[in-house]
C-alpha cells in the first residue's frame, strides 16, 4: 500500500519524495506529523508515502539492511522500484528531480533504496537510521548494502540522544538489533560516493 499527495496545483514533470515512515508506525503518521504535503503545496512537489509490512496490529516495518526480524523476506527494494515505475506513468513526474527521506527504519530503509536505486534518485536524506549493523541470530556480521548503483548526495541527521538507533551505534532498545555508528553511515557514503 501507499499514500499520495499531490499538491491543489498540480501540473507535469513535478518532482517527487518518496517518505518512509519509522519501524512501528505507518505512512498516514508520517505524512500527518512531518509537515510535508504542507510543503508540498507551497513549493509543487508530489509525495509518496510508501507502507512498510504490517507485522502486528498497526505496526509496520522496512526490511532495510540488517533490520528488522519479521520483514527479512520481503523484497521491499522491488516494491519501491514499482512505486517509481508507475508513478513515471501515473503521476508525470521529472524522472530528474525524485528523491527520499525517512525517519529511524524508514532511514534505514533511504539508506538501502539510494544504494540499490541511486541511478534513480536525485538525492537523500536519513533521519535517525544507520546504514547498517546486525540482526542477532541472523548476522554474524555486520551487513551494509552492496555497493550502490550510482552516487547520490546524502544528507545524514541523528541526535546524541537516541536510544532506539545510538548515534555511537550498538545495541539498540529492541534488544536483538546492534547498529552501526552514524559515523559508519557517513563513511560508508563517503567511501561508495567517490
Amino acid at each position: 500500500h501507499f499514500w499520495v499527495h499531490v499538491p491543489p496545483d498540480g501540473g507535469e514533470s513535478l518532482p517527487l519524495i518518496l517518505a518512509f515512515h519509522a519501524g512501528g508506525t505507518g505512512a498516514l503518521a508520517f505524512a500527518k506529523n512531518s509537515g510535508l504535503n504542507k510543503m508540498a503545496d507551497k513549493e509543487g512537489y508530489v509525495v509518496l508515502y510508501p507502507e512498510g509490512t504490517e507485522v502486528l496490529s498497526n505496526r509496520r516495518l522496512w526490511h532495510s539492511e540488517h533490520c528488522c526480524d519479521p520483514v527479512f523476506n520481503v523484497n521491499d527494494v522491488r516494491f519501491i522500484r514499482v512505486l517509481l515505475n508507475s508513478s513515471k506513468e501515473k503521476l508525470k513526474i521529472d524522472q530528474n528531480r525524485i528523491y527520499a527521506v525517512g525517519l529511524s527504519n524508514g532511514g534505514m530503509m533511504v539508506h538501502k533504496i539510494a544504494a540499490e536505486l541511486g541511478d534513480r534518485l536525485a538525492a537523500a536524506a536519513v533521519i535517525a537510521g544507520t546504514v547498517g549493523g546486525q540482526w542477532r541470530g541472523r548476522h554474524e556480521h555486520n551487513v551494509t548494502p552492496e555497493h550502490p548503483v550510482a552516487s547520490v548526495p546524502m544528507l545524514i541527521m541523528h541526535g546524541k540522544r537516541d536510544v532506539n538507533v545510538p548515534f555511537g551505534g550498538g545495541e539498540s532498545t529492541d534488544q536483538n538489533r546492534v547498529d552501526l555508528s552514524m559515523s559508519d553511515s557517513v563513511d560508508y557514503w563517503v567511501e561508495t560516493n567517490q
